[in-house]
């Protein structure tokens, strides 16, 4: 187990939603980086520590489905927590087949946001990289 604060990787394409999520994060004592633009994430070396991604599922550039694989195929072992407000049932187990671990429809709890967020870190942390 690592002994490294947990970090969390936020992307989304609404400032005001990363914004809000980073803040949230950071005082309930996670480290935490945001990403408005998915390829800048993508242009990061993958983080070797524990941690997790949430991401939304609709952004231009990527989409969180392609975002996930680039991810995977760049190194990224991190477990996914999606949240949209579009998440319908096909995409929403297009999600799950791809790899993530939790899918929030927005708008969700800020309990169900950290409950998912410390289910994917506990998974994290069992398996590391």
């Amino acid at each position: 187990m690592s002994h490294e604060r947990p970090r969390v990787f936020v992307v989304d394409d609404d400032p005001s939603v990363l914004r809000s999520l980073e803040r949230m994060f950071r005082v309930l004592g996670y480290e935490v980086e945001g990403f408005a633009q998915p390829r800048k994430m993508l242009e990061r070396e993958p983080w070797r520590g524990p941690g997790c991604v949430v991401m939304d599922l609709r952004m231009p550039e990527f989409n969180g489905l392609e975002l996930l694989q680039e991810l995977r195929r760049a190194g990224w072992t991190q477990p996914i927590v999606f949240i949209s407000a579009h998440g319908d049932m096909l995409t929403v187990a297009r999600a799950m087949k791809a790899g993530a671990m939790d899918f929030l429809p927005k708008p969700f709890s800020t309990e169900e946001l950290l409950a998912a967020v410390e289910r994917a870190i506990a998974r994290d942390n069992l398996e590391g990289p």
